[in-house]
């Protein structure tokens, strides 16, 4: 049973950042996250081509850190129409997600340190701001699943402070025979009955979203709730890609000759 799920989403909603409770507006588009993602993982997969990678600056670091490790000071009260209890929820997973990023901002001296001279070189500044980037809400983590940029250390990330709205994604561990069929999972179906691989991009791409190791196969399943009842476009209850990246590539390798 999915117990945080609404919760989530209206995080997603709302930004690692706001300033205020949530309106009726956050609560509207947090209804709407699953199809937004949804509609954002069928067109990744029927593209043949990376989208261009578009970086996004970060603030200035010791700005940024200091925004990670403020405690959340809302400027109105509750909105009467969210039950009490997602919104104990919500204001729990924000501060989960913004502790998440601040412990991985790297100390070399826990001691001498002050949020004032926190000074990353530009690759660890990058790398902690590409955690922000997957948590606050998922335009960035759509844009670098288009751009296939998405790192393991950003999915991660989503699922560890996500888990129910990851399940309802990607499936993993969280997933029960209650669960709903992961959206990606559900978008895999078709193309493994029919045949259909995936571009090598694609599949690596796949790899990271499911947290696989960069050879496994690609296994596309559906709960045995789910698979009960309703029109499979599975032959059984798994299906595989059944190519490992290395053969992938191998293949590629003969279409361009």
């Amino acid at each position: 049973m999915m117990l945080t799920l609404a919760a989530e989403s209206l995080a997603l909603a709302t930004g690692l950042f706001p300033k205020r409770a949530p309106t009726e507006s956050d609560i509207r588009r947090a209804t709407t996250m699953h199809g937004r993602v949804e509609a954002a993982i069928k067109a990744f997969l029927k593209q043949e081509e990376p989208e261009p990678y578009e970086w996004e600056l970060p603030p200035e670091q010791g700005e940024l850190h200091r925004m990670l490790l403020a405690p959340l000071e809302l400027q109105d009260d509750p909105n009467d129409s969210l039950p009490a209890e997602t919104f104990g929820q919500w204001l729990l997973i924000l501060g989960r997600a913004r502790q998440y990023v601040a412990d991985k901002w790297p100390i070399y001296d826990a001691e001498a340190l002050t949020p004032m001279n926190y000074e990353l070189d530009p690759n660890e500044l990058g790398d902690v701001w590409e955690l922000v980037r997957a948590l606050d809400g998922v335009d960035g983590l759509i844009g670098d699943l288009k751009s296939c940029t998405l790192s393991p250390a950003q999915v991660a990330a989503f699922s560890a402070c996500y888990p129910d709205f990851y399940t309802l994604v990607a499936g993993g561990a969280g997933m029960t025979a209650d669960s709903p069929v992961p959206i990606l999972h559900e978008h895999l179906a078709p193309m493994a009955a029919k045949g259909e691989e995936p571009t090598i991009e694609q599949e690596d791409m796949i790899r990271v979203l499911q947290q696989l190791p960069d050879r496994a196969q690609i296994v596309v399943k559906l709960p045995q709730q789910q698979a009960q009842g309703r029109k499979s476009p599975l032959p059984s209850k798994a299906a595989q890609i059944s190519r490992t990246r290395d053969e992938s590539l191998e293949a590629k390798q003969q279409q361009e000759k």
